[in-house]
């Protein structure tokens, strides 16, 4: 019996120690997320959440891009500007449809609803659908590839509710 009770109380502790790792995971991922529709684009905080070797695949019409450094200065450092000159407003939810966590990756498929606004009233919306793929580096999840997918055919998803809602 003791053998018995041993072995419950052990694979109860192995599977709450894993429950809170994975709890762990989801609120550290969606942090990176809060990071990108803050008031202020603070591009060196942004910078933290990717990888060095990160690979950003954007829209039909733009280039593929390699590196932190390329995907900053073509994405983020324009983006930044607009913002904290006042320029531009953004405001934005994210609705992951999938997390999968698998040991120190992970990957997110969801939708962007995204909202501009400009000092002259000028405003819009639309709809960005994602992946990304996060690797834990030294114990920091980084994001190592950046898929804009809006116009990838990804409508099995339309019908999916979100898993997690970030705002």
């Amino acid at each position: 019996m003791f053998r018995f009770t041993t072995r419950v109380v052990l694979t109860l502790a192995a599977i709450l120690t894993c429950a809170t790792g994975l709890a762990d995971d989801n609120a550290e991922l969606n942090k990176i997320y809060r990071g990108f529709i803050a008031a202020t684009v603070d591009v060196a905080k942004v910078g933290a959440f990717y990888g060095d070797e990160v690979i950003h695949v954007g829209s039909a019409d733009s280039p593929l891009l390699m590196g932190k450094e390329a995907f900053m200065a073509t994405n983020i450092q324009p983006l930044a500007d607009l913002v904290n000159s006042g320029q531009l407003r953004i405001e934005g939810k994210f609705h992951i449809v999938r997390r999968i966590i698998s040991g120190d990756m992970a990957n997110d498929v969801g939708y962007l609803y995204l909202r501009t606004r400009k000092p002259n009233g000028d405003h819009s919306a639309h709809v960005q659908k994602f992946s990304w793929v996060f690797v834990r580096e030294d114990g920091t999840w980084k994001v190592v590839t950046d898929f804009d997918a809006t116009l990838a055919p990804l409508s099995a998803l339309d019908k999916l509710r979100a898993q997690i809602i970030i705002e």
